[in-house]
């Protein structure tokens, strides 16, 4: 939450920096689709790995600097998904994610890297799965790590892209206690809208594939 505190700040700091160094400002909401591509949690049920399923829709935004062949910002986004444990039960979830990527574009194809400093998995309300005692006795306990994420994008019009990204995440702590790594792989597909202030605002001094 103090990120979204502190937005209009950062957005400031970058329409300065871009200013300076003559490059595009890249604001790139995006709204997409995840879906689980493997996990096996081992702190649902104790000594067992359960097999966890998942899949819902993810809304985010990529901020940033786009120079000719080369970006770099920052990336955050929020999915509510539905989650299955294997023998135990199905709930809702929700995950917050907060990163920065840098990447490469080659006219209308980009690619990118993402890492996440902080991911955090948590119940939505009062829903309770597992018999681990840690879960049954806090309602609201959340899963707290980082994660990794490569992606392409292809920018098919001028305001319109579709991506492709794969996160892997490294869950470590469970309601602020130090537990077995849960490393679940997720597959995200998504529509952008990749607007480029820099250039709106200087059009002469930047151009891209689509001038």
């Amino acid at each position: 939450m103090n990120f979204l505190k502190r937005w209009p700040v950062i957005l400031v700091s970058f329409f300065f920096i871009t200013s300076t160094v003559q490059a595009g400002f890249l604001i790139e909401p995006y709204v997409g689709y995840g879906f689980r591509v493997k996990g096996e949690d081992p702190n649902v049920v104790s000594g067992t790995d359960t097999e966890v399923t998942y899949n819902g829709f993810d809304v985010g935004m990529r901020l940033g600097f786009r120079m000719s062949y080369f970006t770099l910002g920052i990336d955050g986004d929020y999915m509510s998904h539905k989650v299955q444990y294997e023998d135990v039960g199905r709930v809702e979830r929700q995950k917050y994610n907060y990163g920065a990527f840098a990447g490469l574009i080659f006219g209308e194809w980009s690619f990118r890297a993402t890492w996440y400093w902080q991911s955090t998995w948590k119940f939505k309300g009062d829903e309770l799965v597992g018999s681990d005692s840690r879960m049954g006795s806090n309602s609201s306990y959340k899963t707290n790590g980082q994660a990794f994420g490569v992606g392409v994008g292809w920018q098919f019009m001028k305001y319109f892209a579709v991506n492709v990204d794969y996160r892997q995440f490294y869950y470590d702590e469970l309601g602020g206690v130090d537990v077995e790594k849960f490393v679940p792989g997720e597959m995200v597909i998504s529509f952008s809208l990749p607007f480029d202030l820099g250039k709106m605002l200087a059009p002469k001094k930047h151009k891209d594939f689509w001038d």
